[in-house]
């Protein structure tokens, strides 16, 4: 061969796009490519150096002599195997091929080398996929949200006596959390909770909610499960959970004499505390079926005779501060 035909040869597998080793019988490298050069994988070694000792402190080193002793003894001519490199991520596909001479004795072996999933590449696609999950699953959020507020409204309308309470109780407790927080506090859920406070109701009767005169214990019995309902309907929705617990827990009392699970005190959730105040106002100063309102200063005087009681009475004075402050504007 030509030194001409040599640099040749040596100049096109140089340009080949996968890495070319090739070991004596001894497993030592004889030759390697360029692209063998800048790879570090499970299938090409780092040039010039023996087999043995170029994988002495890498794990690859037992496989890689795993592959070979098992070609030798196989029968088999060539083995394909796919490596991924822990401390890069990388993943390789290797092809070990045995070099025969005319009498079919080893003499070699050839390992081609392709990477198949740089990790640049297989991080891209990942943070893609869930960028693209968390997206999905922030519009199926919002489109659930926007499903409930319109469940709500739909549901305040099949009940004229309420018409327009979830969002006057929205209002108010808002208004109670920006005296007590501030402006700058994140109001979302105090509103989104206020507004879907009696979702549950949307599971009971229009015969119960829209019934004059006293309801029987069965009937409000049905009544009060509302809470409940209204926080399963919420569930599949994570970023709800704080408001879902506030709707769970909104008739909850400050005595434990509440439900649905007669929580007290500091237990109950503290949108809970603020919902069971602007609710029980805004209630009282409606007409029902079944009695006539109260008028606002009457309301005011019921809430504050039952701070500590009924109603936690740090929010409570929050309540009363609001109030007097309205009634002076």
């Amino acid at each position: 061969m030509t030194r001409h035909v040599a640099a040749l040869i040596r100049h096109a597998v140089d340009q080949l796009p996968e890495s070319l080793v090739i070991l004596d019988v001894h497993g030592n490298v004889a030759f390697l490519n360029q692209k063998a050069t800048e790879m570090d994988s499970a299938a090409t070694m780092n040039a010039r150096t023996h087999l043995n000792l170029g994988f002495a402190s890498n794990r690859w080193t037992s496989d890689v002599k795993s592959v070979l002793d098992h070609l030798r003894t196989s029968n088999r001519s060539s083995l394909t195997t796919t490596a991924r490199d822990s401390k890069s991520g990388r993943i390789f596909r290797s092809t070990f091929s045995l070099l025969q001479d005319a009498s079919g004795c080893h003499i070699g072996t050839v390992i081609l080398t392709k990477e198949i999933a740089a990790p640049r590449y297989v991080g891209f696609a990942a943070g893609d996929c869930r960028a693209d999950l968390e997206t999905l699953s922030r519009r199926l959020g919002g489109l659930l949200v926007e499903c409930l507020e319109t469940l709500s409204d739909v549901l305040e309308s099949r009940e004229p006596y309420t018409l327009g309470h979830s969002l006057r109780v929205r209002d108010l407790a808002v208004a109670m959390a920006r005296e007590r927080w501030g402006a700058s506090m994140d109001l979302a859920a105090v509103s989104l909770a206020g507004q879907l406070h009696d979702i549950g109701k949307v599971a009971v009767s229009p015969d119960i909610l829209t019934k004059p005169g006293r309801l029987t214990d069965e009937e409000w019995s049905i009544i009060r499960t509302h809470p409940v309902v209204g926080e399963s309907i919420m569930q599949p929705v994570a970023r709800l959970g704080e408001i879902a617990k506030a709707v769970r827990h909104h008739h909850e009392r400050f005595d434990g004499s509440g439900y649905p699970d007669h929580l007290a005190g500091n237990a109950i959730p503290a949108l809970a505390r603020i919902l069971a105040i602007a609710d029980s106002y805004d209630s009282m100063t409606s007409v029902r079926p079944y009695r006539e309102a109260i008028s606002p200063s009457e309301a005011i005087n019921e809430i504050q005779a039952n701070a500590g009681v009924l109603y936690d009475p740090d929010w409570v004075r929050v309540f009363l501060k609001l109030m007097r402050r309205n009634k002076s504007e």
